[in-house]
């Protein structure tokens, strides 16, 4: 008896139905607003996320050929035959960092250690250093002043982007060897890698086959204080390497004993630190 008292033809007005029309209309709308929000603040997020890699240190150039005076880190970098070489250095990497203001660390990945560099490279080839903390302005004679940072065991980050060029060192920073550069968050999320050769040993004003006189000249050149002596980027040979220190003559001796053939190892016979 109860359903017989419901009315069968019970029906909404139509200004109700365009109104509740407007409502699901205006709720589908701002799902919609939601959704592209999150959408574009997961966008913003990915973009600021992004990790820049570095470059590769534009005071390396190759020497010649259809790419001179372009900036390479690697031989590989400059077509053309041995004469195209790329003018690296025997104790430094260099590279230039992203300009991204926010706190990163710079991990230096060593790939290959050469022999002839280091007794046993498998004790260090695969393994990472970090860079620490940067000395700025360091003065060089009458070439620009330059900023440079000592590779460590230990994760070091900041704000690197007003530093731009950096000279890396070390003493797993060794010649005829191979280096990975890249820039990592402190959660171990690294951008992609720059690949960095190092100098043949004792090899300062060319990148031939053997050490020569005008490499030997260019050392004493640097040593005696002279205008057209090289950086002190090119020219440190031994370890302990100091950017702020002059030239010594243990440096000429060292150029001396790379002219004689010997090798660094020979020259420098204490090895790299191990990290843990």
């Amino acid at each position: 008896m109860f359903t017989s008292m419901i009315p069968t033809n019970l029906a909404i007005p139509t200004s109700e139905r365009s109104h509740r029309g407007a409502e699901a209309r205006a709720r589908r709308s701002r799902l919609c607003a939601v959704f592209v929000g999150f959408g574009l603040l997961a966008l913003r997020a990915a973009v600021a996320d992004e990790i820049l890699p570095p470059t590769k240190g534009t005071d390396d150039v190759c020497h010649a050929g259809s790419l001179a005076g372009v900036a390479c880190g690697q031989h590989s970098d400059c077509p053309g035959g041995y004469l195209a070489y790329c003018h690296l250095k025997n104790r430094f990497i260099t590279v230039e960092l992203p300009t991204t203001a926010t706190s990163h660390g710079v991990k230096v990945t060593l790939v290959g250690l050469d022999t002839n560099s280091v007794a046993t490279p498998a004790d260090y080839n695969g393994t990472d250093r970090w860079l620490g903390a940067p000395s700025l302005d360091i003065a060089d004679g009458i070439w620009p002043p330059f900023n440079a940072a000592k590779v460590q065991c230990s994760f070091f980050s900041q704000d690197w982007s007003a530093v731009g060029r950096i000279h890396i060192y070390g003493d797993v920073i060794v010649p005829r060897s191979t280096y990975d550069v890249s820039v990592c968050n402190p959660q171990a999320t690294c951008s992609s890698a720059v690949p960095v050769d190092t100098a043949r040993f004792g090899k300062i004003v060319t990148q031939t086959t053997s050490v020569s006189y005008p490499d030997i000249t260019a050392l004493v050149a640097r040593f005696r204080g002279l205008p057209f002596g090289p950086s002190k980027t090119r020219t440190k040979l031994r370890e302990p390497v100091d950017p702020k220190a002059p030239l010594n003559f243990g440096e000429v001796s060292a150029g001396i004993a790379a002219f004689q053939a010997k090798t660094y190892r020979l020259v420098v016979p204490a090895p790299p630190v191990v990290c843990p």
